[in-house]
């Protein structure tokens, strides 16, 4: 189990270095599966079939109106959902004008 999170804490760091990966600000109100604590989303089971969803904005920058799979809400917060396609896509940096950013929820 040790493994799994130090590689995540591993990916996070990569991201955040690179720039690929944003997180939210100290002061979000929301819980820790909300700000994607990989502790509490991986003990709660909540990374497998969420990681196709984006927060609103972020999913806009990516691929403008280009419709959306599906959507999620809560704690004033709005994440809509990418098909494996459009994911596939924008990491080949084919999803016309890809902003640079990824889900932190990936």
């Amino acid at each position: 189990m040790e493994k799994l999170y130090v590689s995540s804490q591993e990916q996070l760091r990569r991201g955040l270095d690179e720039g690929s990966v944003t997180l939210r600000p100290v002061n979000y109100d929301g819980c820790a599966c909300c700000s994607g604590e990989p502790s509490a989303v991986i003990l709660c089971g909540f990374h497998e079939g969420n990681a196709l969803y984006f927060w609103e904005d972020e999913y806009k920058g990516i691929w403008g109106e280009e419709q959306n799979r599906g959507y999620r809400y809560g704690n004033d917060e709005v994440w809509l959902m990418a098909s494996k396609e459009q994911v596939q896509r924008a990491m080949e940096g084919k999803a016309g004008e890809v902003s640079g950013t990824r889900s932190s929820m990936l």
